[in-house]
């Protein structure tokens, strides 16, 4: 007997919003694609559910908590306004050169770092759901995104504030950023699907993409400036995550972003995508037996 597959379908009207079980003997390639795409058409219809697990998953890591994810953004506050006044000396920067680059740098490799670090436990911190229920795993790719955009929109009250304080606010361009933060966020999810299944299966990567994240973090212009290497730039151009912050940064701190950069990102981007589209449509009959 050819393998069983799950597809969620929406449930007729009246009846409670669970994904109805339909077996299938498709195994091949467009099969599974049309499967993994059935997914996504799965998650659009009920975005409700991924926005209010994510909702209640910042309100239960920090319940009992006075302020919440408020602490996070006091202790960037500080982590900025600390090494700000030191870094600034040691590259002889000037306060107004040097803080909104970092500010926003910081910020904006949080989001990043954090979202992809939490991707590797996606699938495995719901162990027990996937295990009983038969959702589509993207709810959780989607969750972690979502819930790290909330923590996201707490940390931008500092980037607010030091626009504030230099005059920045007038060269900002809002709309600018709002596409970037989309198309890195979209990028993300692939990103995110890619980590999580690979993880499901392989228990150390969590390990390995730390240790890559904290390599890049140091080899990405964050609390350096690009402009401060003395000849040869040309490995930054091979950082993805150089292009990631700079496509959000630049509008923030009122620079032309690089149209190289917005290459660089899109392509990056399909490529993401290509790759998880595939592992995913490879991956969703096996992922519970990984778990």
């Amino acid at each position: 007997m050819s393998r069983a597959s799950a597809l969620p379908k929406t449930p007729p009207a009246g009846s409670a919003s669970q994904p109805t079980v339909i077996y299938t003997a498709a195994s091949g390639v467009p099969a599974r694609l049309s499967e993994a795409w059935q997914d996504v058409r799965w998650a659009a219809r009920n975005r409700g559910l991924w926005l209010e697990i994510a909702l209640q998953d910042v309100k239960g890591r920090y319940r009992g908590s006075l302020l919440g994810p408020w602490w996070i953004t006091i202790s960037m506050a500080a982590l900025i306004g600390g090494m700000s006044v030191l870094y600034s000396r040691l590259m002889n920067l000037s306060l107004a050169e040097y803080v909104p680059w970092m500010c926003c740098g910081i910020v904006l490799w949080g989001y990043l770092a954090t979202t992809l670090q939490e991707g590797c436990d996606a699938l495995v911190s719901a162990s027990p759901i996937l295990r009983q229920t038969p959702i589509p795993t993207l709810i959780f790719f989607l969750r972690t995104i979502c819930r790290n955009l909330i923590v996201l929109a707490h940390n931008l009250v500092i980037v607010a504030v030091m626009s504030a304080a230099f005059g920045l606010w007038r060269e900002m361009r809002g709309l600018e950023f709002l596409a970037a933060i989309l198309l890195i966020s979209v990028i993300l999810i692939g990103m995110v699907a890619i980590v999580s299944i690979v993880s499901a299966r392989f228990r150390d990567v969590p390990q390995i993409v730390t240790a890559i994240l904290q390599v890049l973090l140091f080899m990405t212009p964050i609390f350096w400036r690009a402009d401060q290497l003395p000849r040869d730039t040309s490995f930054l151009l091979a950082n993805p995550a150089f292009h990631l912050i700079e496509v959000m940064r630049s509008p923030l701190i009122g620079t032309p972003t690089p149209v190289a950069s917005w290459i660089f990102v899109s392509l990056f981007g399909l490529a993401v995508w290509v790759a998880a589209s595939v592992l995913y449509a490879a991956a969703r009959r096996r992922i519970v037996h990984f778990l």
